[in-house]
C-alpha cells in the first residue's frame, strides 16, 4: 500500500514598501520646496516683468518713429521723395501786353544732363543750335556744376525745336517764352525801355526766379509790378 504526500502549493506575495520621501513626479513640479525640485525649476516673475517692458518700450518707439516720419516730418518727405522722381522748374509768366510774340528757349536740368552726361549728345545739340561743340560743352560743364537749371538756348527756330524734339536728349526741355515787339523801337526806346534776365539784385525780391526777366529803363521799369505777369 503506497502512501502519497499531498503537496500543498502556497502563492508567495511580493510587495515593494515604499519609504516616505518617494514623490510622484507630478508632485516636483508643484512643490518647489522639496529635495526634488532641481527636477523643473520655474521661471523667475521678474523675466515676464522685463520681457514685457522690453516689449512696450520697442513698440512705443516704433509708433513714435511711425508719427514722426508720416505726420510731423510729413512735408519734407514728401517734397525728397518727389526730388526722386520729378524736377521742377518755373516757367516765367507773360508779360504785360505791349506786344509780345511767342518764342521758345532750351532748358537744361543739370542732374540729368549730369548723370547721363555723353560728349556725343552734347556736340549734337551744339549742333542742332549752330555753336561751336568746344564751347558748347564748356558752357554745360560750367553750368550744371553751380546751377540746378539753366538756359542752353534762347529764341530757338521751328527747325531747331523739331531737331531737339527729334533727338529728345536728356536733360534737354524746350519751354515756351516770350519776345517783345517794340514797334518803332528806336524811335520810343527810350520810353518804353527794355527787359533783360533777372541778375543776383533781382533775386533779392522773392517774386523773380533765376528763369525770370525784369523791366529796365522806362515803362518796362516803371511798371514792372503790373507788367511782370
Amino acid at each position: 500500500m503506497y502512501q502519497s504526500n499531498n503537496l500543498i502549493m502556497s502563492k508567495k506575495e511580493y510587495k515593494i514598501s515604499i519609504s516616505e520621501d518617494w514623490v510622484a513626479p507630478d508632485e516636483t513640479l508643484l512643490d518647489s520646496g522639496s529635495e526634488y525640485s532641481d527636477i523643473e525649476t520655474p521661471i523667475p516673475t521678474d523675466v515676464f516683468r522685463i520681457t514685457f517692458a522690453v516689449a512696450v518700450i520697442l513698440v512705443a518707439t516704433v509708433m513714435a518713429l511711425t508719427f514722426k516720419i508720416g505726420v510731423v516730418d510729413h512735408d519734407t518727405m514728401a517734397n525728397l521723395a518727389l526730388q526722386n522722381k520729378s524736377v521742377n522748374f518755373i516757367v516765367p509768366p507773360p508779360r504785360g501786353i505791349i506786344m509780345d510774340l511767342p518764342s521758345f528757349d532750351l532748358l537744361v536740368i543739370s542732374r540729368e544732363v549730369r548723370e547721363s552726361v555723353s560728349e556725343s549728345v552734347q556736340d549734337d545739340v551744339a549742333d542742332i543750335l549752330e555753336v561751336k561743340q568746344e564751347e558748347f560743352k564748356k558752357f554745360i560743364s560750367e553750368n550744371i556744376n553751380s546751377n540746378s537749371i539753366f538756359f542752353a538756348g534762347t529764341d530757338l527756330s521751328k527747325n531747331q525745336i523739331l531737331a531737339i524734339k527729334y533727338f529728345n536728349p536728356d536733360g534737354y526741355y524746350v519751354v515756351s517764352s516770350t519776345n517783345r515787339n517794340y514797334i518803332d523801337g528806336q524811335q520810343f526806346s527810350q520810353v518804353v525801355g527794355y527787359t533783360g534776365k533777372i541778375n543776383k539784385n533781382d533775386l533779392k525780391d522773392e517774386y523773380y526766379y533765376s528763369t525770370d526777366v525784369v523791366g529796365r529803363l522806362g515803362i518796362e521799369a516803371e511798371y514792372e509790378e503790373v507788367l511782370r505777369g
